[in-house]
């Protein structure tokens, strides 16, 4: 009796693992869409003043740029 349950489990089971492996994939594929442009952007850099510590990370590299403000504390 228990034998035959196991069977049915192991039928069941295998016959789930071969339909999962061989169904169509039919995931639809996801497009890169850019954000919309942001109407208030500037470009350039800001003067800012000495004490803030603005400064602007460069290395050979980075195919980017971005800037950081602000003091260190302690």
């Amino acid at each position: 009796m228990i034998v035959s349950v196991l069977a049915v489990c192991f039928a069941v089971t295998l016959l789930v693992m071969i339909y999962a492996l061989c169904r169509p994939q039919t995931k639809p594929k996801a497009e890169f869409v850019p954000p919309p442009f942001e109407s208030e952007a500037q470009q350039g850099v800001p003067d800012v003043p000495e004490e803030l510590g603005y400064s602007s990370p460069d290395r050979d590299d980075m195919s980017y740029d971005f800037a950081v403000c602000g003091k260190r504390l302690g």
